[in-house]
């Protein structure tokens, strides 16, 4: 009996670790689905769900700095790997590969200025449980190439 309640704890563990992976890694996909988009569009509030207020800010000076220029990004990524994940109640790190092929579009016509460009990132998210779910906080780019 006691070998049965060890087993069940054991299992409740490792799926109750495996679902807060899975939420984590879910709020990283969401957020870069919309960071596509904001940066297509020029509107930093797609983040919102998604991101904190300072992360959206962040986001939204690229924005300004793009337009500045009359231009914005159309991006999209091509491959994403999570390499591992620390989390806390409330906070967690995640590490990543990533590979995104992106080029630039005028602001106004929509015509395109470049070409497409493939860039490979290592990434490090800081995400914080708010408002019940996950929101990406930070984003650290630990290696570009």
């Amino acid at each position: 009996m006691k070998r049965l309640l060890n087993s069940i704890i054991i299992i409740i563990v490792i799926v109750s670790c495996t679902k807060g992976g899975m939420e984590i890694k879910n709020a990283v996909i969401a957020y870069n689905r919309q960071l596509i988009e904001a940066l297509s569009t020029a509107n930093a509030g797609r983040l919102q769900y998604f991101a904190t207020p300072e992360e959206i800010g962040r986001v939204d000076a690229y924005i300004l700095y793009l337009k500045k220029d009359k231009k914005l990004l159309i991006s999209d990524i091509k491959e994403l790997r999570f390499l591992k994940i620390e989390r806390t109640d409330n906070e967690a790190k995640v590490w990543t590969e990533e590979r995104w092929v992106y080029y630039y579009i005028d602001f106004k016509t929509r015509q395109r200025l470049t070409e497409d460009e493939t860039v490979h990132y290592k990434n490090l998210y800081t995400l914080i449980y708010k408002e019940g779910h996950w929101m990406v906080d930070k984003i650290d780019i630990k290696e570009q190439g």
